[in-house]
């Protein structure tokens, strides 16, 4: 590498855009909270269906990112609102309850209707049971067992919640440097005391509700 090259190599900064799901609002606004630099006050999430905060990381000391981190309202009042805030994102993170794991299948089949080529990470937080009792109770299932397969999703145990942007930066440099084209699934593991070190928060996991319903209602209501 040249002196002239070198100087542009260190101050270069890949920018992406990344959305955080899942039925666990208070665990996604911790989250959000522990990981970025600054960010605009959850009232946002409140009014209109998001929050917005920057994150600026760096992935094995000489590769640095900044995260536009986009917490998205996935309660059923907003649920017709969440999928106008995916455009652009390159990843998607969905935290998943151990009490609902079967909501991955529904924000996997959500996800690659509209994003097909986002990597997209699953982190199942751990309270009541173990990485081992998920498996045995969900994973073992035929239907899961083959969705897995077929997307080949990579299953991983991880201790802290930048695990999650090691991984997702991975598969930028991966795309960005090397041009691999292949979808990046991840299925993680964490503990809610690993996840969140410095809090107690706890919360209770909300349905499922599909992003269309109320769209459909307004067109058929325009229409009619």
């Amino acid at each position: 590498m040249s002196s002239l090259e070198s100087p542009l190599q260190e101050n270069y900064v890949l920018k992406k855009k990344i959305c955080v799901l899942g039925g666990v609002e208070d665990y996604k606004d911790e989250f959000q909270k522990e990981l970025s630099s600054n960010a605009l006050p959850i009232e946002n999430k409140r009014n209109i269906g998001v929050n917005i905060s920057k994150i600026e990381f760096s992935f094995k000391k000489n590769e640095k990112f900044e995260f536009l981190l986009w917490n998205i309202d996935c309660r059923q009042q907003r649920a017709y609102l969440r999928t106008i805030f995916y455009n652009g994102a390159e990843a998607i993170i969905i935290l998943i309850s151990e009490t609902k794991v079967d909501q991955i299948i529904h924000y996997l089949n959500e996800i690659q209707a509209r994003l097909p080529s986002v990597a997209l990470v699953f982190c199942i937080i751990l309270e009541q049971f173990t990485k081992e009792e998920i498996i045995y109770r969900h994973f073992k299932n035929e239907d899961f067992n083959s969705i897995i397969k077929s997307n080949n999703i990579q299953i991983n145990e991880i201790f802290e919640p930048t695990d999650i942007l090691d991984q997702i930066c991975s598969t930028f440099l991966k795309k960005d440097k090397y041009k691999e084209l292949d979808n990046s699934y991840i299925i993680d593991f964490i503990p809610l005391n690993l996840l969140f070190v410095h809090s107690d928060v706890s919360d209770d996991c909300n349905d499922y509700y599909e992003p269309e319903t109320r769209n459909t209602k307004i067109i058929h209501q325009i229409n009619t």
